[in-house]
């Protein structure tokens, strides 16, 4: 996993930023600390995060457990989101863009097969 996080930041040209932070209140000082403006979170710290305690946020990766759409259609209107669907045990990676998906107009449908983007 942690491979995986210095590996996406590298390839994108940023920083990556080491610190202790546990629970959405210190992932948040942590980012404004750090005026970070690419975060990889987990789906649970990213629902729990208000974009006004992060406003230096531009991206957003997730990984690791299940992004409920209805956090995702929130982010995915304030930063460009990506979940991210990784087996490092085959080497498959995948990504669902959220916000491409929402801006594409698709996404606003409560339920049905047009409410998530398609993992690629």
């Amino acid at each position: 996993s942690a491979y995986g996080e210095l590996d996406i930041a590298l390839a994108f040209g940023c920083a990556v930023v080491f610190c202790e932070a546990w629970g959405s209140e210190g992932v948040a000082n942590a980012i404004r600390a750090s005026n970070a403006t690419c975060a990889g979170l987990v789906p649970s710290i990213l629902a729990a995060l208000d974009h006004s305690e992060v406003p230096s946020l531009r991206v957003v990766f997730t990984w690791g457990e299940a992004l409920q759409a209805r956090a995702a259609r929130e982010w995915a209107q304030r930063v460009h989101l990506l979940d991210l669907l990784i087996s490092t045990e085959c080497w498959l990676s995948l990504v669902a863009d959220w916000t491409a998906h929402l801006r594409s107009g698709a996404g606003t449908a409560c339920g049905g097969g047009g409410d998530r983007p398609t993992f690629r």
